[in-house]
C-alpha cells in the first residue's frame, strides 16, 4: 500500500524482536547485582544470591542440589513455616519465576571471619503472577565450601520507600 495519506503498512520483523528478547533474558538477577558493588570480592558473594534467583526463574533443579546446605533454612512470606533444603528443592519448578526485580539500595556484605558471609539486599520484586512488585529485604547466610552453600534465607517485606513513616492515627 503506498503512503497516500489515507493509512501506512506496517511489517513486523521477527528477527528484530528477537533480538530485543535476548536482551530483556539477558537482564538477569545475577548480572544486576554484581553490577551494583564496585569491590570484586563483594561483587563475587552478591552475585552468589544472583545466582541463586536466576536458577530458581530457570528451575535449575541441580543449583539447588549443590549450593544449599543440608540444614538450609529458608524463609518466605506468606508460608506458615520454614522450608528446609527438600521442600525448597520440591517447589523450584513450581515457582512462578521473577519477571521484575530492582535494587533499592546499595547490598550490604558482612564476612563472619573466614567461613561465613552475611548479605541483605533491599529489592523490589515481581513474579510473573504478581500484580505489583514488592518491596523486600532479602538476608542470606553462606558458608565457604566447595562448592559455597547457602545456609539461610529470608525475604522480608519492608514498606515502599513513599510509605516509610506512615501510621494510622
Amino acid at each position: 500500500m503506498a503512503d497516500d495519506g489515507r493509512g501506512r503498512a506496517y511489517r513486523l520483523r521477527p528477527a528484530a524482536l528477537e533480538h530485543l528478547a535476548d536482551w530483556i533474558r539477558s537482564t538477569t538477577w545475577s548480572a544486576e547485582l554484581t553490577a551494583a558493588v564496585s569491590h570484586p570480592r563483594t561483587r563475587e558473594l552478591v552475585g552468589r544470591i544472583g545466582g541463586f534467583l536466576d536458577a530458581l526463574t530457570d528451575s535449575d533443579v541441580s543449583f539447588f542440589e549443590r549450593h544449599l546446605s543440608e540444614e538450609a533454612v529458608l524463609i518466605f512470606p506468606g508460608l506458615a513455616e520454614p522450608i528446609d533444603k527438600r521442600g525448597c528443592i520440591q517447589s523450584v519448578s513450581s515457582h512462578p519465576p521473577y519477571q521484575r526485580h530492582q535494587l533499592l539500595a546499595e547490598p550490604t556484605v558482612q564476612l563472619l571471619g573466614t567461613a561465613t558471609t552475611v548479605i541483605t539486599l533491599h529489592a523490589e520484586v515481581g513474579t510473573a503472577v504478581d500484580d505489583h512488585p514488592r518491596h523486600t529485604f532479602i538476608t542470606a547466610v553462606m558458608e565457604e565450601r566447595d562448592p559455597w552453600q547457602l545456609a539461610h534465607l529470608q525475604w522480608t517485606p519492608a514498606a515502599p520507600p513513599d510509605q516509610k513513616g506512615i501510621t494510622d492515627d
